[in-house]
């Protein structure tokens, strides 16, 4: 499972299976779902709120936002 590390001892974690990405803080162990409706696959750029992947595999967290490699539709999304 890619996982991206971010500020605040938080994470991103992709979850390939559900075409989602998850947000995990180990402090308080929560996992929140980001991007995406857990189980369905979709092809949308844009914000989190309306993005949608589909088997994304890879992750790059960068100050123009959030990229992800979307491996069903062999595309990069980009999440702002």
């Amino acid at each position: 499972v890619p996982v991206t590390n971010l500020a605040a001892n938080k994470a991103l974690v992709i979850d390939t299976g559900g075409s989602v990405l998850r947000r995990f803080n180990p402090t308080s162990t929560e996992v929140k779902t980001v991007v995406g409706v857990d189980g369905q696959c979709g092809r949308v750029d844009g914000l989190l709120s309306v993005a949608r992947l589909c088997s994304p595999s890879k992750v790059i967290w960068t100050d123009d936002g959030i990229f992800i490699t979307d491996s069903s539709s062999y595309a990069i999304r980009w999440i702002h």
